[in-house]
């Protein structure tokens, strides 16, 4: 894959247009449409434990290729200066594979980079708000687009073909480049997707979803046995043990609560991604791409000063380096919260500058309004593949300060996707 996304449309698509196209499917929208997307998307998923939101997210063309190519360079540039290097110490010995010393040298597998929609001057802009080496909702995304796709087919005077994709992907070819990451050269049936209390999951949807469309087990860590070098599940059907050969390995390690019952160390079975890329490729990477504009000041609070330390902190936010959703984010540090922040733990917390978000879509449903955007760029590698490839933009919609799906429960919030017209658009009537 190109480290240059291609975006394959008919015509460019403006800012302008967007946003009139966003304010007249909000003009239109009806109950019986949120109605029909959720069925549309519960096809390939069970009830999804995250809020979608009532509409899709235009994006316009300029945008769009900006986040795409941003999120590609920042990656790169990353990898180039070796940052990834330098947070080998952040890496539990529990999470460090046979392959650790080849992985801190390459590429992650999987990454997403989380962009702000802003202004600069007046225009759309992106500011990135984070980056981690996690697998996202792919195949969510998938059925997600599918059914926007249909609930735009039975409106007058909207596109009737739309793009979603970073490289113009067909579903087969969508499917299959996924397919390809998620079980290498083996068989479907030699791997699963695995992590911790699944039933828990908000992600449980992507899990089915997976499920469904390529056919992989989806097993709970608790129910494999390590014998040796090599791992099992259980068959479901006899309870007899499968050998599993890769391991889509789903496992955040904030919701590791008990010990897993296998040692990563001491394993010959692949994974997909790493255990250890979540560690290597986070927060606090973002100290290493200072000089792009896109990026705020991110610092560690160990490499702060003491007079920023114990100064007005209101233009920044204080956030843990490896948690996850949200957690344990401070909107609003002082001085007072730093000082209660051990010597030793300072090297585990950031201070990032606050950014500002455009509220520039018109949000659908029972109370239209602007909301804000936060735009996630899924980036995916095959072992073996010298660059990422972008697939496509999730989208979260706030119209608050934290954009974190678990914080946005109204109507008119919640994830998207991001699509753009294929043909040309009609000026609304």
């Amino acid at each position: 894959m190109s480290t240059t996304a291609r975006v394959s449309d008919a015509t460019q698509f403006t800012a302008q247009e967007a946003q009139a196209l966003q304010e007249q499917y909000a003009a239109v929208w009806q109950p019986a449409m949120y109605q029909d997307l959720m069925t549309g998307i519960e096809k390939n998923c069970i009830k999804m434990g995250l809020r979608v939101a009532e509409h899709p997210v235009f994006l316009p063309s300029d945008l769009r290729d900006k986040a795409f190519s941003t999120a590609l360079d920042l990656t790169s540039t990353l990898h180039a200066r070796k940052a990834p290097a330098a947070l080998v110490d952040y890496v539990p010995p529990a999470y460090r594979t046979p392959t650790f010393d080849t992985t801190v040298q390459a590429l992650p597998h999987v990454m997403c980079v989380d962009f702000a929609v802003t202004r600069t001057a007046g225009e759309l802009d992106l500011r990135l708000i984070e980056l981690q080496a996690g697998p996202n909702h792919y195949f969510q995304n998938w059925t997600h687009f599918h059914a926007l796709q249909e609930t735009l087919k039975g409106l007058d005077g909207f596109p009737t073909t739309w793009g979603w994709t970073a490289n113009d992907l067909s579903d087969e070819s969508y499917i299959g480049l996924l397919r390809d990451c998620i079980c290498g050269d083996h068989p479907v049936e030699d791997c699963a997707l695995v992590d911790v209390r699944i039933a828990e999951q908000k992600t449980n949807a992507e899990f089915n979803a997976t499920q469904k469309i390529l056919g992989i087990a989806v097993v709970d860590a608790k129910d494999l046995t390590q014998v040796g070098r090599k791992l099992y599940r259980p068959n479901p059907a006899d309870g007899a043990p499968i050998e599993v050969k890769r391991v889509y390995y789903r496992i955040v390690a904030d919701d590791v609560k008990d010990p897993l019952p296998f040692d990563i160390k001491t394993l010959d079975t692949e994974f997909w991604p790493r255990p250890e890329e979540q560690f290597l490729w986070a927060k606090a990477s973002m100290a290493s791409i200072q000089d792009k504009s896109c990026v705020p000041q991110t610092l560690r609070v160990c490499d702060a000063k003491p007079d920023l330390l114990a100064g007005d902190l209101s233009g920044y936010v204080l956030k843990p380096l490896l948690s996850f959703s949200g957690q344990g984010v401070d909107l609003n540090p002082t001085a007072q919260t730093i000082s209660l922040i051990p010597e030793d733990q300072r090297k585990d917390w950031c201070l990032q500058q606050k950014v500002e978000y455009a509220h520039w879509i018109q949000a659908a449903g029972p109370e239209s309004r602007p909301v804000g955007t936060e735009l996630r760029v899924l980036l995916v590698r095959r072992d073996g593949d010298a660059e990422m490839a972008p697939l496509n933009a999730w989208m979260r919609c706030s119209d608050g300060k934290m954009f974190n799906v678990g914080f946005n429960k109204k109507p008119g919030l919640g994830v998207s996707v991001g699509m753009w017209p294929k043909d040309a658009v009609q000026a609304p009537q």
